[in-house]
């Protein structure tokens, strides 16, 4: 409390204001009255709302960058840093045993920015400053959760649930096959031992299922995928909801779907149709030509068909690697930890088209596996080995 209190002092200190602020505000209603003067508009309260919202993002547009506006983003990095160290100085003194600050300033940072997303979840597209970074547990959450939320999905879930019509007529078979699953898949340990991860996948994929409205079994990247999404949920439930399997489903639910609904990776596994475009499978062959040409040399020679050239053969070898992993985003490939982290650069990539993490890590994927790949002597018909 005491802590608290100290910051909030210093905080109401700093909330003075300064002439970074003044010569801000300043700039930025000369640049509304600009906007005004441009549109003929003689008063500001004429506008409506909506116009009024619009007139003041151009004029925020406008002003960013400035010497003003520069000059109050330090003025605030500096309140901010002060009102930290202030707050982890006094943790440190009033607790009972040795803390680390560091972990102190990171816990701080990160209650910070999952405050400000809960309360501005416009701003997750922020986020991409985190890119090739393992999120934390509870970040990736909240950030999972912005990027894949879908409340309508969500409330027909519990609707149809509260009708007891959220099941599949294979319930059974799913329900079988969810066990199974974790019980028998090395990479999934951590779920095996969750009272409810079995549970949860059979409610999330059943209903899936009787989504989908066919009489065809699941396939096995439906079992898969929901797998990295559960984890993440069950990481950061508390305990009055980790084990309840009803909450967790929903929520599972509505992050499944959306997530399917998505389906960032598939567009690009084949061979892309725009000359001026290329396929996942073609950037991860042109970044093996460019790392290892003797293991391109190589796989090509072991691919190659007759009357084909280097590189059609290459193409269709990495095409035999890679589709099987690619199709379940190395979900059971990798360790979950592994997987997670990819998963958290493929969702702060989804509103940024430019951001295409998969042939890097599917790159690395094929060098990590490059002794066994030397000794092979055939074409093997099955997926590759699990790292």
């Amino acid at each position: 409390m005491e802590s608290q209190l100290g910051v909030n002092r210093t905080s109401r200190i700093q909330r003075q204001p300064t002439y970074e602020w003044q010569d801000f505000t300043q700039g930025l209603f000369d640049s509304i009255q600009q906007q005004m003067r441009e549109s003929h508009v003689k008063a500001f309260l004429d506008l409506s709302e909506a116009e009024k919202a619009l007139v003041l993002q151009k004029a925020t547009k406008a002003v960013q960058g400035g010497v003003p506006y520069e000059a109050l983003m330090s003025r605030v990095s500096t309140c901010l840093e002060k009102a930290i160290y202030h707050q982890i100085a006094q943790e440190m003194q009033d607790g009972d045993g040795v803390k680390n600050r560091l972990a102190l300033l990171s816990t701080r940072i990160e209650d910070g920015v999952m405050t400000l997303l809960e309360e501005r979840p416009d701003l997750k597209g922020r986020l991409c400053s985190l890119f090739n970074q393992v999120l934390p547990a509870k970040l990736r959450g909240l950030t999972w959760r912005l990027y894949l939320s879908n409340r309508k999905a969500r409330l027909e879930y519990l609707s149809q649930t509260a009708a007891q019509r959220a099941t599949s007529w294979k319930d059974r078979e799913i329900s079988l096959r969810c066990q199974d699953l974790l019980d028998s898949e090395p990479t999934f340990q951590a779920l095996k031992e969750s009272k409810v991860a079995a549970r949860c996948l059979r409610n999330v994929l059943s209903y899936y299922h009787k989504l989908q409205g066919t009489s065809a079994p699941l396939r096995e990247p439906d079992y898969l995928l929901p797998v990295p999404l559960l984890q993440a949920i069950l990481d950061t439930a508390p305990p009055s909801v980790s084990e309840s399997a009803d909450s967790l489903s929903a929520l599972l639910v509505e992050e499944f779907l959306t997530f399917m609904k998505l389906q960032p990776w598939l567009p690009k596994f084949c061979t892309s149709q725009d000359p001026n475009g290329t396929s996942i499978l073609e950037e991860v062959a042109s970044l093996l030509e460019e790392m290892d040409r003797d293991l391109t040399r190589f796989l090509a020679n072991m691919c190659m068909q007759p009357e084909e050239g280097h590189k059609e053969a290459l193409l269709r070898g990495v095409r035999h690697m890679l589709q099987p992993v690619l199709s379940i985003l190395f979900v059971g490939y990798l360790s979950l930890d592994t997987v997670l982290y990819i998963w958290d650069q493929i969702i702060l990539g989804l509103e940024r088209p430019s951001f295409n993490c998969l042939p890097a890590f599917a790159t690395v994927f094929i060098l990590l596996l490059r002794d066994q790949l030397l000794k092979c002597q055939t074409v093997c018909k099955h997926p590759p080995p699990r790292i």
